[in-house]
């Protein structure tokens, strides 16, 4: 009995040092990447990563566009069927920056939206 409880105090203790290490890593590439890379620094902040990253991520494409006056020469149409987010993204109609900071705030939230917007084009940019 008291060999299976170690066995059970083992794996919980190795579960919390994997998730340790994990919190370790999404802080140093959130200081890493915070001046050169700010989107990147935000992805690693919040744990954003793999579809929901690229889905992040070809949002920003659509909202740039919009932002820049340009039509949508292509549409991630699997995402566009069922996301009105998306959606609103690829639209053809231009979109100022207050409207594009309205929508991503609705994925990202209130607070995290602008930095996430400016933090995309700057890194775009580079």
């Amino acid at each position: 009995m008291e060999e299976e409880k170690f066995k059970t105090r083992i794996d919980q203790l190795e579960s919390e040092v994997t998730r340790l290490k994990e919190l370790v890593m999404t802080l140093v590439g959130s200081v890493q990447y915070r001046n050169d890379k700010p989107y990147w620094a935000y992805l690693a902040q919040s744990m954003t990563y793999g579809e929901k990253e690229t889905e992040l991520s070809l949002m920003l494409i659509g909202i740039c566009r919009r932002l820049e006056g340009e039509e949508q020469p292509i549409k991630p149409k699997r995402l566009c069927e069922n996301n009105s987010y998306m959606q609103e993204a690829y639209s053809n109609e231009p979109m100022t920056e207050k409207e594009a900071i309205e929508l991503l705030a609705q994925v990202v939230g209130p607070v995290d939206a602008p930095e996430v917007l400016h933090g995309f084009i700057k890194q775009s940019q580079n």
